[in-house]
């Protein structure tokens, strides 16, 4: 297999098994939709594979036009790219013994859709095709989030996707009209460009990757979308869609930003991530169920990669991405597999010390990767610091507050002994982390879990008229939700004004 068939196939494979499947179901009568889905995966980790083992670790783009017309859609990856192929994978692989979850042909069939926008996402080399790649994406999403018929989440997810496409459209309109066409590296035509143009254009772009990824104020959306499907769709919405914000925010705003040196840029992404942390682990301490806690976990997992994207830290903002898809997988399809009842939860004796693993990997706790990603970041003042402790704290509760049982179920064992086998490979690979070890950091979070384990419970059940924080105060309706996504871009512009002057 060559580079380019693999670039251009990965997008295709989803695609031509959509066709077959409708082929197949409206000439022969029959539905091949599962088995259509298991192969197209199978051929998509194998060629994602050799993606990655092409690419990691290389330096500059390897850029694929469809044709040799002007104008052609371009596909392009780099290293970069196989980190994100590697977040798409993973909950991949873990999918096939769940496939049944979808309940009906059509589901399987927009499933399908779902793959294909997906897969063309981290190969496109275009503005206008990643714009119609994410649309498609989006849309497939929509229509899976409401698989158990919770409509209201999946209305939630179309408006705050509206709202996010807007802002993007309207940067790529305006960077067109100022002379770029639409590549990424429009910043290398930045000479032919009305400056001025070109910096409100990142400023869209930016509240458009803000609001897709889930910083706050707009996170709102995170918890109620990615808990009210079933554990399989939750695995990819939050293993690697939500992160598609932070692909584009890197290439469409970060390295740009690099480029051309806008600095307030950086201070901004690490403010607002900071602030995002806090809010998140405030809001998932006061989180009553189980699955949305798991859901909105995932914005204090994006806020700390939005921290390691300020410190132009890349390659360690990508690590940590493809470890949180792994154990963010294996939580949602665990938590399948649990039985809920408010605050109690009941499973197998291996489900509930996998379930104490996962939290030490989504706190960022020695010995987890994701501890050793974020021990890489150069040092922060001291206010920062105290911010990350707090937040670890209440984030940890968040999840040592619900009680588990254990009762003689079944253990999925297979699931658990396939992520046990990603995440050892995932060990290897970033066996270079870490280049130092701190025992006084290693101190510090073992003090704030024992912290968590002590005093969780006490202090939720003293807080506990304050219970659904977000859903019952802060984010009360869809129009406030919704303010919230202008007030970020007001907040931006006006303090980035100095940018534009």
């Amino acid at each position: 297999m060559t580079v380019r068939t693999a670039i251009l196939f990965f997008p295709l494979i989803p695609m031509i098994a959509l066709v077959l499947t409708l082929a197949v179901k409206y000439l022969l009568h029959r539905d091949v939709s599962l088995p259509m889905i298991a192969l197209s995966s199978i051929l998509q980790i194998a060629t994602g594979v050799f993606l990655i083992l092409t690419f990691y670790g290389s330096s500059g783009v390897h850029v694929e036009p469809v044709s040799q017309w002007d104008y052609s859609i371009v596909f392009a990856f780099d290293s970069t790219r196989s980190y994100f192929v590697a977040a798409l994978l993973i909950p991949m692989l873990f999918s096939f013994q769940r496939l049944r979850t979808l309940p009906t042909f059509s589901s399987r069939v927009i499933f399908l859709f779902y793959l294909t926008g997906c897969s063309g996402l981290v190969v496109v080399g275009d503005l206008f095709s990643f714009f119609v790649l994410y649309e498609l994406m989006i849309m497939a999403a929509y229509m899976l989030i409401a698989v158990k018929e919770q409509y209201y989440a999946s209305i939630k997810y179309m408006l705050f996707g509206a709202v996010s496409s807007a802002f993007f459209l309207g940067g790529i309109v305006l960077l067109y009209a100022s002379g770029a066409y639409f590549n990424f590296a429009f910043v290398e035509t930045v000479a032919d460009l009305s400056v001025y143009n070109l910096k409100i254009v990142m400023i869209l772009f930016s509240t458009a990757f803000f609001v897709k990824a889930a910083l706050f104020p707009a996170s709102s959306w995170i918890a109620t979308c990615h808990s009210a499907t079933n554990g399989l769709v939750s695995s990819f919405l939050s293993s690697f869609t939500v992160f598609t914000g932070l692909f584009g925010l890197n290439y469409l705003v970060i390295q740009p930003a690099i480029s051309l040196g806008y600095e307030p840029i950086f201070t901004f992404l690490r403010g607002i991530s900071l602030i995002s942390i806090a809010a998140s682990a405030i809001f998932l301490f006061l989180e009553t169920d189980f699955k949305r806690c798991i859901a909105g976990s995932t914005a204090y997992s994006i806020a700390i990669v939005g921290v390691l994207l300020s410190y132009r830290e890349v390659n360690l903002a990508m690590s940590y991405i493809v470890v949180h898809a792994c154990y963010k997988s294996l939580f949602f399809l665990l938590a399948e597999n649990t039985e809920r009842d408010g605050m109690q939860l009941r499973g197998s004796l291996l489900g509930a010390l996998t379930f104490a693993a996962l939290i030490l990997f989504a706190g960022g706790l020695f010995p987890t990767l994701t501890h050793f990603v974020k021990s890489e970041v150069p040092a922060i003042g001291i206010r920062y610091k105290l911010v990350t402790y707090a937040s670890l704290f209440f984030a940890l509760s968040a999840f040592l507050k619900f009680r588990y049982r254990v009762i003689k179920v079944p253990p999925p064992r297979v699931l658990i002994a396939s992520a046990a086998g990603v995440m050892v490979l995932l060990y290897l690979t970033f066996s270079h982390y870490p280049s130092g070890f701190s025992p006084l950091l290693v101190t510090i979070e073992a003090g704030i879990l024992v912290a968590a384990l002590i005093l969780a419970r006490p202090l939720f059940s003293a807080v506990q008229r304050f219970a659904n924080l977000d859903s019952r105060f802060v984010f009360y309706n869809l129009n406030v939700e919704l303010l919230y996504v202008i007030l970020l871009f007001l907040a931006q512009t006006a303090i980035l004004r100095f940018v534009l002057e």
